[in-house]
């Protein structure tokens, strides 16, 4: 290209106080550490909101209610982290196992079918083969 000489010829449009100096640089480093300990505690709690719907559900469950059960564990499987996979997976598997309670019961034909369709997802969420002892139990059903 002719008549380019480079960026070397190029004034410094940097005006003062454009790149953080060390101070600045403190202040993101705080601000940094604290928005990761804010992350830590929202983790935490929807840990133990997951947790606490887990527990209604199995009340439900030990009620006979399948349906209500189902539907609890499918709300704690949403309020766990999705860095949870394990926690994600038990509360998938529940949530199947409460639907094929139910349709045993014989009050629903379609249940059944929610209920298959659980299990394979509870199978699709430990396929990648990084939870053995979850598959085989995901595929008893």
């Amino acid at each position: 290209m002719p008549g380019f000489s480079g960026f070397r010829n190029l004034p410094d449009v940097r005006a003062p106080g454009d790149w953080p100096g060390k101070g600045e640089t403190e202040k993101l480093v705080r601000m940094e550490e604290r928005l990761q300990e804010e992350v830590a505690g929202l983790r935490s709690q929807m840990i133990e909101e997951s947790r606490a719907t887990s527990r209604l559900a199995e009340l439900a469950l030990a009620r006979g209610a399948f349906g209500d059960a189902a539907d609890l564990f499918s709300e704690a499987a949403l309020a766990m982290p999705s860095s949870d996979r394990e926690g994600i997976w038990r509360l998938q598997l529940q949530r199947a196992e409460a639907l094929a309670r139910l349709a045993a019961t014989g009050k629903d034909a379609k249940v059944l079918g929610e209920a298959i369709a659980a299990y394979n997802q509870a199978v699709r969420l430990v396929a990648d083969g990084s939870n053995q002892r979850g598959l085989g139990l995901a595929s008893l059903g």
